[in-house]
């Protein structure tokens, strides 16, 4: 993908690779590679790709495989396929040049996060992450207000401070990728709507203290 680098492309590879001979000891192995942009303004692959598909792809990864087919070249092992692949691959001094254009679409900066956005979709981001940095800017106003009378421990405020920070996370699960997370958290933000408009149509001190 766009966003990672050669360090990680490489450690994926090499667990595909692991993975297929845990799975299947010994079968004859052929990587198929697609690489998503990493490309410089002359339409050619940039130094983390060139790297993984050479240097890397060739001369590492290609003994424990039969065939490899990557964008920019094929080839086939001329000596028996290796199978005592590495579990994992350790690089030392590793570089971290991973892309930043989305950071300012975070609440909190979650760095973590693998996303890949179209346009379309950066801007529909853009959009509800202003409104989620624009609602936490009224908690300061909302906290000047005097409390309902029914709600002198000012119960309400505290709900809303919870499902603005629930509402964060949900959005920062969303663009890091964990839709598992955010359809739960999702249902639980509905059933928080629908409490606190109950809550402000009774009324009622004692459903707020329970």
């Amino acid at each position: 993908m766009r966003r990672e680098n050669f360090e990680k492309a490489a450690k994926d590879l090499v667990s595909l690779v692991y993975a297929a001979e845990k799975k299947e000891p010994g079968k004859p192995r052929i990587l198929y590679l697609d690489i998503d942009g990493h490309r410089n303004a002359q339409g050619r692959f940039d130094a983390d790709m060139l790297e993984l598909q050479k240097g890397f792809g060739l001369t590492f990864l290609l003994p424990f495989l039969t065939e490899v087919h990557f964008p920019l070249i094929s080839d086939r092992n001329k000596n028996p396929q290796r199978n005592d692949v590495p579990e994992r691959l350790e690089i030392s001094h590793a570089r971290n040049e991973k892309d930043h254009s989305l950071d300012d679409l975070y609440v909190e900066n979650f760095s973590h996060t693998e996303y890949q956005s179209e346009v379309t979709v950066y801007a529909y981001l853009k959009q509800v992450s202003d409104f989620l940095n624009r609602y936490q800017e009224l908690d300061a106003e909302y906290a000047l207000l005097p409390p309902e009378p029914y709600d002198p421990q000012n119960y309400l405020l505290q709900w809303r401070l919870h499902m603005r920070e629930l509402m964060n996370e949900l959005f920062n699960m969303f663009v890091g990728g964990n839709l598992f997370s955010a359809a739960a958290m999702t249902r639980t933000l509905m059933e928080c709507c629908v409490y606190g408009k109950v809550l402000k149509q009774e009324k009622s001190a004692r459903l707020l203290e329970d």
